[in-house]
């Protein structure tokens, strides 16, 4: 079977979760359930099975908030198919809009359909061979990058290849602890490319049959980059990239490591007696978000609200800065209080949109008065009513698209 009708059987499934005479006879309930050993119902098995697979899509090391996008594949297949909420109140849960739900969910789908698919490749050896790598498959798998933790995921496929390592006799041993090694990335095609290449490692222990077949994954971070090395205790002249046993590997590797922007390098050393790879992941640039508040535990708070967002905050308490600060940050947006002291609000805006340096700067005005018109009239793109609420912040910026590529 190959991944893509196995995947369309986990869809199947997810929408019959709850109807127990659909669970009984679907495809994937004879797949499982006849190599589990169980005498019980076979679609209770199945809907058991595909409810452990969710909760193993909670992040392990971040609190719960259906906000975050760590917790997004977790909470809407949670809501979907478990709450058995509609689209639109989910959408509305989560801030986004029913179009971004759809391509969310999509997503969340074969996340989870991954994790069933690793279950079928331990019970069916040769499904390995039958993942996703045909060129109409390239063009229609959507990346989703989010930030996830590299070490979580390294981690995660040493122990998919549990069985593989124990029969070739590899050692693995990951240094340093699974702190700090955030990502962007995703997390799908990284594990299919870590796969591929433990996979090629494997092959060459194997047949160069060095007594130590040890592979040693350490990580690294400074400001522009966080590095993955993976090292084994053997010298190959020609390296491990021009070695790569299939065409179709070195295909994918180069399309999929350019899709999620991650460069994979040579590391060898004849001295050393190694060869090895270096996975570097660079740094998103984030974009800024300029927030002018005389109140400092207001900037605290805006900073608190987008903490689990791609944006940079930086704040002013000054309001006769702003228009200095915006020529020399150029930001994506300000958010701009109104009651300040000396100089108010509705002076920065006016001062703003007569700069030529920033007139184009979007500006989201923040006041307890009830003056959106006003605030419009001047050319904010938007008003918010203080108290503001975390929720309304994110719809705005959602809005405006400031949080797309």
């Amino acid at each position: 079977m190959l991944f893509e009708e196995f995947e369309v059987l986990v869809k199947e499934s997810l929408s019959n979760l709850f109807d127990y005479a659909a669970m009984e006879t679907t495809p994937l309930t004879a797949l499982f359930a006849t190599h589990s050993g169980q005498s019980g119902s076979k679609g209770e098995f199945l809907r058991k099975l595909i409810l452990e697979s969710i909760d193993t899509l909670k992040p392990n090391d971040k609190a719960f908030d259906a906000n975050a996008n760590e917790w997004r594949t977790y909470t809407i297949l949670n809501q979907r198919y478990i709450e058995n909420l509609n689209s639109l109140d989910v959408a509305r849960n989560l801030s986004i809009s029913e179009r971004q739900l759809r391509r969310y969910q999509r997503k969340a789908v074969e996340a989870l359909a991954y994790r069933l698919w690793d279950r079928y490749q331990a019970i069916y050896p040769e499904a390995r061979q039958a993942t996703p790598t045909s060129d109409s498959n390239i063009k229609e798998f959507i990346v989703n990058l989010e930030e996830i933790n590299l070490w979580e995921v390294v981690s995660g496929v040493n122990k998919l290849l549990a069985t593989t390592t124990s029969e070739d006799h590899v050692e693995l041993k990951t240094q340093n602890n699974e702190t700090l090694w955030m990502i962007e990335s995703d997390r799908i095609i990284l594990r299919q490319i870590l796969i591929g290449l433990m996979n090629q490692f494997f092959q060459l222990l194997h047949e160069f049959e060095t007594p130590n077949r040890l592979l040693t994954f350490s990580f690294f971070r400074d400001e522009e980059k966080t590095t993955l090395n993976i090292d084994a205790p053997i010298y190959i002249e020609a390296g491990i990239l021009s070695n790569l046993h299939t065409p179709e590997l070195k295909k994918n590797l180069s399309f999929w490591s350019q899709e999620i922007n991650v460069q994979i390098n040579e590391n060898h050393s004849k001295e050393q007696n190694k060869s090895g790879l270096i996975l570097e992941f660079p740094h998103p640039q984030k974009k800024l978000i300029l927030v002018v508040d005389d109140q400092e535990p207001a900037l605290r708070m805006y900073e608190r609200y987008l903490s689990r967002t791609k944006l940079k905050i930086v704040g002013l308490t000054k309001p006769s800065k702003v228009v200095a600060r915006a020529k020399e940050l150029k930001p994506a947006l300000i958010v701009l209080d109104i009651m300040m002291p000396k100089v108010d609000g509705w002076e920065v805006l006016q001062s703003l949109k007569l700069d030529e340096g920033t007139r184009n700067i979007p500006v989201i005005v923040c006041s307890a008065w009830g003056e959106p018109e006003l605030a419009t009239s001047l050319g904010a793109v938007g008003f918010l009513k203080k108290p503001v609420i975390q929720r309304d912040l994110l719809a705005i910026i959602q809005k405006l698209k400031i949080l797309d590529d």
